[in-house]
């Protein structure tokens, strides 16, 4: 085979790859199906909210070790509808509008591990994070380990997604809470006062294959 066709057939492989990365970061993770905005989606995510509200906090007469389970579709309806809801009231110590270039967030629940996908709209694809749970003396924490695009894996991409994600968050990238997520994962306290002076201490929390149990 003379150099001339060897050329053409590297060309042909290399677009023919190139192809299907393009189509594999185009495509939607495999797990990906959010709810549909309605009004029973906003009832359903409601729902959820006020059940996991009430679960955390009812009155304990002793000091008993209690568990809260959180499903993956659970997450996934509250994600959908109160996120932005939740932004917009000032929850996080800021309000502000959801960014317009932001759609879906969604989350897949795997054993030790949690998949983080964001709909960019501007991009036309959904970006994963993954992260991993890590216990120190700060407490507990989700520590992003590997990114992506569609459903194609990128494990040095996780810079380039925080900054691709602060670039959509403007002014609020110097908020405590969102730099921290942005520089490396979510804390979770161990220690949560409620409005009546009661505690409630995190002594353990796992991540199962579609729930959370803290």
């Amino acid at each position: 085979m003379g150099r001339g066709r060897i050329a053409a057939v590297v060309s042909i492989v290399a677009a023919a790859l190139l192809a299907v990365v393009l189509w594999q970061g185009a495509q939607r993770p495999a797990w990906w199906s959010p709810p549909p905005a309605s009004e029973a989606t906003a009832e359903a995510a409601w729902q959820v909210e006020r059940r996991l509200a009430a679960h955390f906090q009812r009155i304990r007469t002793d000091q008993s070790l209690w568990a809260l389970r959180v499903r993956e579709v659970e997450l996934n309806l509250w994600l959908a509808d109160r996120l932005p809801r939740w932004a917009a009231s000032g929850f996080l110590g800021e309000t502000f509008e959801w960014p317009e270039s932001i759609g879906l967030v969604q989350v897949h629940l795997l054993p030790g591990r949690v998949e983080v996908a964001v709909e960019l709209l501007d991009l036309g694809v959904v970006a994963t994070i993954a992260a991993v749970p890590v216990e120190d003396a700060r407490g507990w924490s989700l520590r992003w380990r590997d990114a992506g695009v569609g459903r194609l894996q990128i494990p040095l991409a996780v810079e380039t997604l925080r900054t691709q994600l602060a670039g959509r968050f403007d002014d609020l990238v110097e908020t405590p809470w969102l730099a921290a997520l942005l520089g490396g994962g979510l804390e979770i306290p161990n220690i949560v006062t409620l409005a009546d002076g009661r505690e409630v201490v995190l002594v353990g929390a796992e991540i199962g294959d579609g729930e959370v149990v803290l």
